[in-house]
């Protein structure tokens, strides 16, 4: 083997076609979701810096790893010229997907994945289905799943020919059964966000009440596989309590530092001393508060918030239908990423790629979303109210623990 560093190959590659990208950068230079991007990498390197020591390091490996993520945005931007382009790419990972789907049932049904992997979490009495590389974790891979729920959904009405709609419910139904065998609850509650948000954002408010409450019927069986799971997992990671010891933890770390949190991906070492836990929160904007602060988790919110902004406006404007299924889509895409954010680990490539596909359509159809005042003054409150809430939790939940 050769060892080399096949994602800088890669990188190198693409860096090297985007400069004939002419029209591609004309359109990034006037994409705001670009700055504060360029903002989020800012305060990831300041967040390490400020905390001394061993910080440098940590802001060399942070930025390491999140200018790679930055790279995958802008490529997706330049590359992309046409909505056509976008379809075309979805329909790519959905296919992907079903294959992965499709290897999870065959590792269950064997016990070794096509890569030769085990199963995860495997006590002898069945484990989860996983992937390996970016998707070796169980919920990774779940949430790589449920992002193909708004588009087939989407894919399964008009204005799609028949033939789009039954190969939409078969990978649909591929793909769940792939999630399913992941055993992830994280992916399970957002898979239940995802289709919310597609049947709310497709049709009008009558018939979405109508049809959620058919989803909620058929849905009622997962509650058996949740619970015949059990509160604890193997590492105990999953417990409820945990999780709200995890979130105070996280908002102990912002009170200490409101500036600059602890620094990025040192939330499990922060953990580790606050609770003799060296876990994650599975709950994104509970780690990026933690980790950089409020102002850092005020520029994470931002990057969604501004492309949900874009989604909304192109999805009222545009005039082509398949456009508008396809803006329907991302916008429910973006959505249930930010519910999902709420109860799963999710600020990794995945949201990059989701938010770079999302700015390329938006200006592809003439929108570039801006932030205004009042989206400035959105932001805060949504942050605050956050802030107040996991407050309110987390004191609750130990009052409740001590009664």
């Amino acid at each position: 083997m050769l060892n080399w560093p096949v994602d800088y190959i890669i990188f190198a590659f693409l860096l090297v076609g985007s400069v004939f990208q002419l029209d591609g950068w004309q359109r990034l230079g006037k994409l705001p979701l670009l700055y504060v991007l360029v903002v989020w990498l800012v305060v990831i390197i300041l967040s390490n810096l400020a905390q001394g020591g061993e910080g440098s390091w940590y802001a060399r490996a942070a930025f390491t790893e999140y200018s790679k993520s930055f790279l995958i945005f802008m490529c997706l931007f330049l590359f992309l010229n046409s909505t056509g382009q976008i379809r075309r790419l979805i329909w790519f990972q959905i296919i992907l997907s079903g294959l992965l789907a499709y290897q999870c049932i065959d590792q269950v049904a064997t016990g070794v994945g096509w890569a030769g992997q085990r199963l995860g979490w495997d006590d002898g009495h069945g484990g989860r289905a996983k992937w390996v590389g970016l998707w070796d974790g169980m919920n990774v891979l779940a949430l790589l799943f449920v992002i193909s729920f708004p588009f087939l959904i989407q894919f399964m009405f008009s204005p799609w020919n028949i033939f789009v709609r039954i190969i939409s419910f078969l990978f649909a139904i591929l793909i769940f059964q792939g999630l399913l065998l992941t055993q992830s609850r994280g992916g399970l509650l957002a898979s239940v966000v995802s289709l919310f948000a597609s049947l709310v954002l497709r049709f009008k408010p009558r018939t979405a009440l109508i049809l959620g409450a058919i989803v909620l019927v058929l849905a009622a069986p997962l509650v058996g596989f949740l619970t015949t799971r059990g509160l604890d997992d193997s590492d105990g990671s999953k417990s409820a309590a945990h999780r709200v010891d995890l979130w105070a933890a996280g908002l102990e770390m912002a009170k200490e530092n409101p500036v600059f949190g602890v620094g990025k991906m040192r939330f499990k070492e922060s953990a580790r001393h606050k609770t003799g836990l060296s876990l994650i929160a599975h709950n994104s904007y509970v780690e990026n508060l933690g980790e950089t602060g409020f102002p850092g988790l005020f520029v994470y919110i931002a990057l969604s918030y501004l492309s949900i902004k874009g989604l909304w406006h192109v999805s009222k404007q545009v005039s082509d239908p398949k456009d508008r299924s396809l803006a329907l889509a991302l916008l429910a895409s973006i959505c249930s990423y930010a519910a999902t954010s709420m109860f799963v680990t999710t600020d990794f490539i995945l949201f990059y790629v989701q938010l770079g596909i999302a700015a390329a359509f938006c200006s592809l159809n003439g929108f570039n979303p801006t932030l205004t005042l009042k989206d400035f003054l959105c932001i805060g409150l949504i942050e605050i109210g956050f802030v107040v809430f996991l407050r309110l939790f987390t004191a609750l939940f130990f009052a409740g623990a001590m009664s």
